[in-house]
């Protein structure tokens, strides 16, 4: 079983125009509402793909039905610990034009520490019979910055076995690495900040038909020292995805595919990755199920996430490079 743990979820809501202009009027082609959160999306994609999975977190009274409804809509299973306030409402402007997504997110509802001691509870009850646990995402307010180290420590007490992934940015990302999680999934920007430095190896650059992208393997080699990790996704969007494994490193380029949204492709990318993992699958092979799991969402208008056809039609196309 793969559990997946969102602390803040959201009502995602896409509006799709030609072009954004800033500070002038747009009028908007299409509009699509989506309850979701990004632990969430990673269950759905894994459930899409056969895994067995379980959605855990808070989730707030006002559209508590409305998420749980969609959940059940898609057959997945949760048990979340219920909190007063107002599920979030996030804003994404797509341009069709550019391709471009600009995003406006809420911060969430404020969740006291009774409820945070109701998840530490329920999580070290799923954590024993799970294979992987996923923490990802954002915190709402009254949710400290090291509660993502805490989760991943109290997984590893309640089974020595589990692996962690985790896919945060800031200080969450920050601090939760130091939970020493086995998984990481930055993109490379999150890559960026979280070592301070500037990464530089993309675009690609080909000699002889060797990809160069030493830089990042170097900063990847470096993060895994600082956290234990054992392997590192770095998602850079078209230029694809790199990732790192107890030492080597497999590159695979963006799929050729219409883009109609780029919302939930990070954490489809994880759910393949977890998957592959759940299936005992090499690396290499983990990263052709992230790329073609990724791919299969961002061809899809709204948070709409990959589907097992749109899977099955990219996971052939992707090229896997060792590098």
């Amino acid at each position: 079983m793969i559990s997946t743990i969102t602390l803040n979820p959201c009502r995602d809501r896409t509006v799709v125009i030609p072009s954004l202009t800033v500070g002038g009027l747009n009028r908007v082609d299409k509009t699509i509402d989506d309850m979701c959160g990004k632990g969430v999306n990673v269950s759905t994609v894994l459930h899409n793909l056969g895994a067995d999975t379980v959605c855990l977190g808070f989730i707030f009274e006002q559209g508590a039905d409305e998420l749980t409804d969609a959940l059940a809509a898609k057959g997945l299973r949760h048990d979340f610990v219920r909190v007063p306030g107002k599920i979030r409402t996030n804003l994404k402007i797509f341009e069709a034009e550019t391709r471009r997504m600009t995003e406006i997110n809420e911060s969430g509802s404020f969740v006291p520490e009774e409820y945070i001691a109701a998840l530490r509870e329920k999580v070290r009850k799923y954590a024993k019979d799970s294979e992987i646990v996923v923490i990802s995402g954002s915190a709402p307010p009254g949710v400290g910055a090291q509660f993502y180290g805490e989760l991943t420590g109290l997984c590893r007490e309640a089974n020595p076995h589990v692996t962690v992934a985790l896919d945060a940015d800031g200080d969450l990302l920050r601090n939760g690495v130091a939970g020493r999680p086995d998984f990481l999934k930055p993109n490379l920007y999150e890559l960026e900040k979280l070592l301070n430095k500037k990464i530089g190896g993309f675009p690609l650059e080909k000699q002889e038909n060797h990809i160069k992208a030493d830089e990042i393997v170097q900063s990847c080699e470096e993060l895994a020292r600082a956290s234990g990790a054992s392997m590192i996704c770095v998602s850079m969007g078209a230029d694809g995805a790199l990732l790192w494994s107890s030492g080597r490193a497999f590159y695979a380029a963006a799929p050729d595919v219409e883009v109609r949204s780029l919302q939930g492709a990070g954490d489809s990318m994880l759910a393949g990755l977890c998957a592959a993992r759940a299936g005992g699958r090499p690396p290499e092979d983990m990263l052709r199920w992230a790329c073609a799991a990724a791919g299969g969402s961002i061809i899809h208008e709204g948070t709409e996430l990959c589907g097992k056809r749109d899977f099955e039609e990219l996971y052939g196309k992707i090229r896997i490079a060792a590098l």
